[in-house]
């Protein structure tokens, strides 16, 4: 059995040279871990002459006590343990800093997500807002459609009346061809008298009749213009309201962009947040690397593991015989569970080289031939994953086992009488698992405020989700719609255009005949008040005549 022993030397006297001895400072037990030897024990030693005082050696003794082969310095064995001390301390380190820049960035990742709370907020607020203009625009296109069908009905009533004016112009050229008649008889039989001043007198009735019909066409007409007038302003007020619509569209559209930007924005943020996570579990499960490494091998004890101590006052009560049988079966036991966690620890190996294999050919297959490869090696990191959970339970059940056959055999040989060469005390790591204690609880609540930022982020993607999915709809059908009264407003534009083009042509064609008409009165209030004037009276007829055939002619024209 190794021990690790210092050098001392005691001087025998004047003459008698110096006496070597080792002192046995910790001794190595059949599981590669090393354990204090309790009391000072001093070991006679002469082939170590070539050693100074306190040096520490690794050496062998046998079942008798005594060194068997050259002891060894023991710098190197001690450095290994320290580099490896030393690697942990580092490893933790690294991830204690890298652990701190990710609180910075979350710190950061925080403050930014309150802002673009806040922002989503107003967002919410603004499409809300969008909702109740949405109500607003359909108020309003309802009134558009009724300002249409007004229009539209002006427009009828236009129609209407210009068939009316056309009728009446028919019925006015039969009055003037009447009237016209009339003249030629009035000019054929021009001998004053009676019989002359009935046919002016039916003449004059005649314009008379003419100029109240005019006069009823004139006032359609002013009101046509009228209807026209308040039609124009209500068709520009209502293409003004179609432009807002346009702009308020617009603008709804460019509020749909930026909240899907805002909802990029969202889940670049969760997945880093959910990286972030990813790192603190991978720290808390180099964590509990660490300390199977520390605790599973059997380098240290459990911390903090009360439920398997041994009961010392029992076993130095019970009977010597009885206390061998149960270190003989405490053994068996041991070497049982021993063999069994060796046969799991070759089986988890060859899996994880059977992984390796499994990755190096995935690498090396084509599209088709991955999908089952990839299946199979999913199966394989599993298989391995549960194994190497299981084992970490077996290293902890047989260390504790060979703690307690220490326990029990160490007060078995000093109930014997012989010297104890293994004992329960092992090398003092608790402050480092003390360590690691505290930085897992700390991890374990900056990935669980980590959690609940990652849930409250996912929330809020979900709501940005929803109120996107439905304001797109709404949206499609705000375009569609503004679509449609656009249509209809084109219409009612070219439509308004028709019947002012109408009531012009019906102002253009009425005010000729009604000049034409004043100049016949005129004529005819010559020819009254000169009626003895025969010279005189018939160039009034003859150009009451003139006037009457240019005012047939123009309504010949009109009614085409």
């Amino acid at each position: 059995m190794q021990y690790l022993a210092e050098v001392k030397k005691q001087t025998r006297g004047l003459m008698g040279g110096n006496k070597i001895e080792l002192k046995l400072l910790a001794c190595q037990r059949n599981d590669q871990t090393w354990t204090p030897v309790p009391r000072e024990e001093l070991i006679p030693c002469e082939n170590v002459t070539q050693f100074g005082e306190g040096a520490l050696l690794i050496v062998t003794l046998g079942a008798n006590q005594q060194v068997q082969g050259a002891p060894e310095l023991a710098g190197a064995r001690l450095v290994r343990v320290l580099q490896t001390y030393s690697r942990l301390l580092e490893k933790s380190k690294e991830q204690e800093e890298e652990i701190e820049q990710w609180k910075q960035s979350l710190t950061y990742q925080s403050q930014e997500l309150a802002r673009r709370e806040m922002e989503m907020e107003t967002r919410i607020e603004q499409l809300e807002d969008k909702e109740k203009e949405y109500d607003r625009l359909q108020q309003q296109r309802r009134q558009l459609e009724e300002s249409w069908q007004n229009l539209r009905a002006s427009q009828q009533s236009l129609e209407q009346k210009q068939n009316a004016l056309q009728e009446s112009l028919f019925l006015e050229g039969e009055q003037v061809a009447k009237m016209q008649d009339l003249l030629e008889q009035l000019s054929s039989s021009f001998t004053g008298g009676n019989f002359f001043r009935e046919q002016l007198r039916q003449i004059k009735e005649a314009v008379h009749t003419q100029q109240h019909n005019f006069n009823y066409h004139w006032q359609q007409l002013e009101q046509s213009k009228a209807v026209v007038k308040s039609s124009v302003q209500e068709v520009n007020h209502q293409g003004e309201e179609l432009q807002r619509r346009k702009e308020e569209l617009q603008a709804e559209q460019a509020s749909l962009e930026e909240a899907v930007r805002e909802l990029q924005v969202k889940r670049h943020e969760l997945e880093n947040k959910q990286e972030a996570s990813r790192l603190l579990s991978l720290h808390l499960e180099t964590i509990d690397e660490v300390r199977a490494n520390l605790t599973g091998t059997g380098l240290v004890a459990d911390f903090g593991d009360d439920e398997h101590k041994v009961d010392i006052v029992a076993l130095e009560n019970m009977p010597l015989g009885e206390l061998q049988q149960r270190v003989d079966e405490l053994k068996k036991e041991t070497a049982n569970l021993l063999n069994f966690v060796n046969l799991q620890e070759e089986e988890l190996t060859l899996q994880a080289e059977s992984i390796k294999e499994l990755e190096e050919k995935l690498n090396q297959l084509g599209e088709f031939e991955r999908l089952s490869m990839e299946t199979e090696l999913a199966d394989a990191q599993e298989s391995m994953k549960m194994l190497d959970e299981t084992l970490i339970g077996q290293r902890r059940n047989l260390r504790r086992q060979q703690k307690m056959l220490g326990q029990n055999l160490r007060i078995l040989k000093r109930r014997q009488g012989t010297l104890e060469a293994d004992n329960d005390p092992e090398i003092e790591l608790e402050p480092i698992l003390r360590r690691l204690a505290v930085q897992e609880n700390k991890t374990k609540q900056e990935r669980q405020k980590l959690d609940s930022e990652i849930q409250a982020i996912q929330n809020t993607i979900h709501k940005m989700q929803e109120i996107i999915e439905q304001t797109k709809p709404k949206r499609r059908a705000k375009e569609q719609e503004l679509q449609e009264l656009e249509q209809r407003f084109e219409k009612v534009k070219i439509r308004l255009t028709e019947v002012m083009s109408q009531v012009s042509f019906s102002e253009k064609t009425l005010q000729p005949l009604q000049d034409n008409l004043d100049e016949i009165r005129s004529s005819l209030e010559t020819i009254e008040n000169d009626p003895n004037s025969a010279q005189n009276a018939n160039e009034a007829i003859a150009e009451i005549q003139s006037f009457i055939r240019r005012f047939l002619d123009k309504l010949e024209m009109a009614s085409f």
